[in-house]
Formats: structure tokens, sequence, C-alpha cells
């Protein structure tokens, strides 16, 4: 299988599938990205399940074998997304991608990667809100592009030791929005058993709708995940 990646293709329509990874690292340890947001207080309860699965089987929205996953490694550029001294978000999301593409790859799926270093697919003079939201749609673009049956963006954040643990977001707003919260479920599942099992103990907070987290200007992560309607 292929672990490749591409530049920007001509605009598409609509996203495939897509499930947002967000880790807070143990702000004790040295790869911890602070920040100096407030306390958030007690941690937001995740999003219920959605409503059962149509009846349509999901076999029937699936081609055959092999699959292609999207991995969008986050921020880039002059956007560095959360940080600590010289500890970059953006630095630290293309690193797991880039460990993750051929790992995937030797699993049988065909892998396309946002990038592979530190830059951006669409032009970037200033990190503002309107080029944030182009380079998005770039990302957006080349994963409809390559047909891509699964799209995962991975980030980290930044906090006090309040917000520590681990979240998925999804979007709930496509005809196969519970397809989304599926996969998840499924990842969220996979990533704190491996984590846990490697020693960790990584709070779980669960799956959330991305619509918290879209559509604010002032969201270092909105951009990532604004791929409902009202961010466009």
């Amino acid at each position: 299988m292929k672990v490749v990646e591409t530049p920007a293709p001509p605009s598409a329509e609509t996203p495939p599938p897509e499930v947002f990874v967000e880790a807070y690292p143990d702000n004790e340890g040295p790869r911890a990205l602070v920040s100096a947001e407030p306390d958030p207080g007690p941690l937001a309860p995740a999003a219920p399940a959605p409503p059962p699965l149509p009846d349509r089987p999901i076999a029937e929205l699936l081609h055959p074998p092999p699959y292609t996953v999207f991995v969008d490694a986050g921020h880039g550029a002059l956007d560095s997304g959360a940080g600590n001294g010289d500890l970059a978000e953006k630095d630290v999301n293309v690193d797991v991608a880039t460990r993750l593409a051929p790992l995937l790859g030797a699993s049988g799926y065909n892998v396309y990667l946002s990038r592979w270093g530190d830059y951006t697919l669409s032009p970037f003079p200033e990190n503002t809100y309107e080029n944030r939201r182009d380079e998005i749609q770039a990302r957006v673009d080349v994963a409809n592009s390559v047909h891509a049956d699964i799209l995962v963006s991975i980030h980290f954040n930044g906090g006090p030791k309040s917000a520590r643990g681990l979240e998925i977001y999804y979007n709930p707003d496509r005809s196969f929005g519970q397809y989304n919260w599926t996969l998840a479920d499924l990842t969220r599942q996979g990533l704190v058993n491996q984590i846990r099992s490697a020693g960790y103990d990584v709070p779980d907070r669960g799956v959330k709708n991305d619509a918290g987290v879209c559509c604010n200007p002032a969201n270092p992560h909105s951009w990532i995940l604004g791929t409902n309607d009202g961010f466009r």
C-alpha cells in the first residue's frame, strides 16, 4: 500500500467522514504544551451517542478495499498552535502524523498526509482567521481529490493540569454523521486502551460534537475543526 503526500488540487465540495484527535499531555512532562488559558473547571461531559444508525448498512456506502485515509497534521508554518518555549504543537502534530502513516500503510490502507514538514498548502503570509479558513479548505480539497474514505486530524492542546486527557471530536451534520460518531468512539477506545496499557493514566474525555469549537475566530483550533455549514 502507498503512503504519499500531494499538493492541493482544485476545490471539491464534500469532505469524507472525519474524526479529530486532540490530546492533552501531562503538564508535568517534558513535552507538555502550556497556554495561559484560565482553569476551565470540571470537565465537560462527552457528547451523547447519536440516534441509531440508519437501516442502510454501512457496507452499501463502501467500495472494495483498499481504503484511503487522509491524515492531517494540524497547524503549520506561521500557525504554530499551542506551545511552550521552543516546543510548538505544529511540530508534535506532524511528528505523530508521520509515525502513524506507515503504520496504516502496513495495515493495508492507502495513506495521504496533508504535510510532512513545517508548511501550509495555501498562501499563508500572516496568521489570520481568513488565511486559516483558506488553509483548511485546501486540506479538504486534497482529501476529496484522493477520494479519502476517512479523514483524521491530529492536534495537541495546552492548558492547566485540570485539562489533562484525551478527547475526540466528530461532525454530526452530514448524512453519515452517525458513522462519524462510531469512528470517533472506536478511535477513542483504541487510544485510551493503548496509552493506558503503556503505563500512562490518561483521562478519557470522551467523544464530543465539534460544534462547540468551530466558527470562533478567537479559538485557535476552530479552523481545523470548522467543517460544518456554519463555518463555511
